[in-house]
């Protein structure tokens, strides 16, 4: 059994920081005016130490989870299935066999296009739409040669649906038996 194990592209982590960025700016936006009215009301020397705090905080407490969480990501394509891992905390894993899909969706926001990134989706039928919230059954996130590594997955999905679709001879000639035996049947049948 041949198995692809894959990882997000490393831009994954670069996307995520720029996100951290993106919220410390907005939140200095917001606490540094703050700061500068509150420094001349006494007693909220303690207030700002904790608003600042809460910044610091965040900002070691997330680039721990992005490293932590990126090592956590694992998809293996094997023969038969795809199966997606992740979580630091909690720990998912997402098996789908290659005859349950119906299709891989491409989706890819505006920072995933600037970056060259996409996110793969595996669709089979009827899970998707039993639950309340559409969700893909498995998701490959942060890739880069996405349109590739779709191909190489449909190409499975179809040459399994060939073998399958494909009945053996054997199969045929008893079908064809019965169908004789029904139309004896009823030519017996029609002749009362």
């Amino acid at each position: 059994m041949r198995t692809s194990v894959l990882k997000p592209s490393l831009k994954m982590k670069t996307i995520y920081y720029a996100y951290l960025i993106l919220f410390i700016v907005f939140y200095l936006m917001f606490s540094i005016p703050l700061t500068l009215l509150l420094l001349s009301v006494e007693g909220t020397l303690f207030f700002i130490i904790a608003v600042h705090a809460l910044l610091v905080f965040v900002i070691i407490f997330t680039s721990y989870w992005i490293e932590k969480y990126y090592n956590s990501i694992t998809y293996e394509i094997t023969d038969h299935e795809i199966i997606a891992s992740q979580g630091v905390w909690w720990k998912t894993k997402s098996i789908v066999p290659f005859d349950k899909i119906t299709n891989i969706d491409i989706v890819q926001g505006p920072i995933s296009r600037y970056f060259n990134v996409a996110t793969l989706r595996a669709q089979t039928a009827g899970y998707s739409t039993a639950q309340a919230v559409k969700k893909a059954e498995a998701e490959l996130a942060y890739l880069e040669n996405y349109e590739k590594i779709r191909e190489d997955i449909m190409e499975k999905v179809r040459s399994r649906a060939k073998k399958e679709a494909a009945p053996s001879a054997s199969s045929i000639e008893s079908l064809v038996r019965e169908v004789k035996e029904i139309r004896r049947l009823l030519e017996e049948y029609l002749k009362k």
